[in-house]
């Protein structure tokens, strides 16, 4: 689990930028089942969040026991997160471009399991 969220971070913490949106939202919940809050840039003050509710980088999305939610990007991208998870959407950039960079090949891979993040990082910091 642990190994999940942080996937999802550095994924959208690596991901070249191309275009980024300081005070846009960066995507919206598009599914919510039982109790889902989001602590909003930061702050340490937890608030309830609903379907369709847009979501900044900067925001924690946490779910409860017995709870799921679904964060649709603005590239299409989706994460889904199990009961009991939390995710932090500390930056999000995308390229436009489509074309895929060294940094992409090396993220593919770590979430495959055919590299180790040592070697993206060493490939990402170059």
């Amino acid at each position: 689990m642990k190994k999940a969220i942080f996937a999802v971070s550095l994924t959208l913490l690596l991901a070249m930028p191309a275009a980024s949106f300081a005070d846009a939202p960066i995507g919206r919940l598009t599914h919510i089942e039982g109790r889902v809050d989001a602590l909003r840039g930061g702050s340490d003050k937890a608030l309830p969040v609903v379907k369709e509710e847009d979501v900044f980088a900067g925001d924690t999305i946490r779910t409860k026991s017995y709870s799921r939610a679904e964060i649709t990007f603005n590239d299409k991208s989706i994460v889904r997160l199990a009961p009991n998870s939390r995710v932090l959407l500390e930056s999000y950039t995308f390229k436009t471009d489509g074309k895929k960079t060294l940094r992409d090949n090396a993220l593919e891979k770590f979430m495959s399991g055919t590299t180790t993040l040592e070697e993206v990082l060493r490939i990402t910091s170059d």
